[in-house]
């Protein structure tokens, strides 16, 4: 029999770096990025040079899977990694990029939190998991939670009306 490991390769990669299997030293910042635009700059370098450095592995199909807040970082990666190969293309010709990028998927993806949290009671209460009641409740959760995502604090958001505050009621 075939193992997985002869047929497909994965390489994981912690982003934004400090998280996940990766660790950040505490007086350090190098590598550490603050903005969407930063974190998909640093993944795809760190891809090409991956591929740069393993060339057996440049011809094999590679995918970007991600989950949660990666329904942002996946497409913004691959993205990145689509401008640098036009950009290779342009300037080297007929040498390949060293990335064979063939697609992204993205489960549970936060992709869009003011909606998504407006979706909840609709959902619940459509399928039958809530009362009228607690469909009410959470509407207004969900209208303050899009107040305060608007403001930008989504710490506050994310441990306020959002997420959690709409999700634990109809989970109980």
């Amino acid at each position: 029999p075939i193992r997985w490991t002869q047929a497909a390769s994965m390489l994981y990669l912690d982003q934004p770096y400090g998280t996940g299997f990766s660790f950040a030293s505490s007086n350090t910042s190098g590598g550490v990025v603050h903005n969407e635009t930063q974190l998909r700059n640093a993944a795809a370098a760190a891809i090409v040079q991956f591929f740069d450095r393993h060339p057996q592995y440049s011809s094999r199909p590679f995918f970007i899977f991600g989950e949660s807040f990666a329904g942002h970082m996946a497409p913004n990666i691959a993205y990145r990694l689509l401008e640098l190969k036009a950009q290779h293309d342009a300037a080297a010709g007929p040498a390949a990029f060293p990335v064979n990028l063939r697609g992204l998927a993205i489960g549970d993806g936060w992709v869009e939190p003011t909606l998504q949290n407006a979706a909840f009671p609709t959902y619940a209460f459509a399928t039958g998991l809530i009362s009228d009641e607690l469909r009410s409740l959470l509407d207004t959760r969900a209208k303050e939670c899009a107040k305060v995502i608007a403001g930008g604090n989504y710490t506050a958001a994310f441990y306020g009306p959002c997420y959690y505050q709409m999700l634990n009621p109809i989970v109980e």
